[in-house]
């Protein structure tokens, strides 16, 4: 049971770019700092992951990019689960969609997924190993149904070798109960830690 919850909250939704209205605030206390460049690169499977992010995205007045793979997941959590086992152990991480973002003007890449079988979703995991992360600091979020299992050691793993500075996480477990104002000073404390 636990882990066909944990597929009901893996995040796969169309990947864009675009800018932030300055006029779109999220509810929040965190005061953007305009001279420290924010980008948000997120996969949602399920919606949850993009909920988070956008509410981010509102609040900081930053930029977002939504991985989207090119072959989509199946809305069955066990047919995904399966998908994902394969395409990590043959090493065939899923082709994306589009350009990936140019991040060299970027401070900040707060990169975040769902938890799938206690690690990265591997769309998720296609981008980092796509990105030269060198010399970036980049700050890992993620939501689960439960438990994060090994999300943190396998994000900071992956994202180490392809040259980022990883800085502090932040892990949602079942955002969708935790109340507008919970999830949002969970959200503001998390951004506030970085000086923005």
């Amino acid at each position: 049971m636990k882990k066909f919850l944990l597929y009901l909250l893996m995040a796969a939704t169309p990947m864009t770019a675009m800018s932030c209205d300055k006029n779109d605030l999220g509810s929040g206390t965190v005061e953007p700092n305009p001279d420290t460049k924010v980008l948000i690169v997120y996969y949602s499977w399920s919606g949850i992951t993009k909920a988070v992010a956008e509410r981010m995205q509102r609040t900081l007045q930053c930029d977002i990019y939504q991985i989207i793979p090119a072959d989509p997941y199946p809305t069955d959590g066990n047919a995904t689960h399966f998908r994902a086992v394969e395409e990590r152990e043959s090493g065939n991480m899923p082709v994306l969609v589009g350009e990936l973002p140019d991040i060299s003007s970027y401070s900040l890449i707060l990169i975040g997924g769902p938890v799938w079988s206690d690690l990265i979703a591997t769309p998720l995991l296609a981008y980092i190993r796509q990105t030269d992360l060198t010399g970036k600091e980049v700050a890992p979020f993620w939501t689960d149904a439960g438990t994060p299992g090994r999300y943190k050691e396998d994000f900071t793993e992956n994202a180490r070798n392809s040259g980022a500075i990883v800085l502090q996480e932040l892990g949602l477990t079942r955002p969708t109960s935790m109340g507008t104002e919970r999830l949002d000073k969970r959200l503001n404390t998390w951004l506030n830690s970085f000086n923005l």
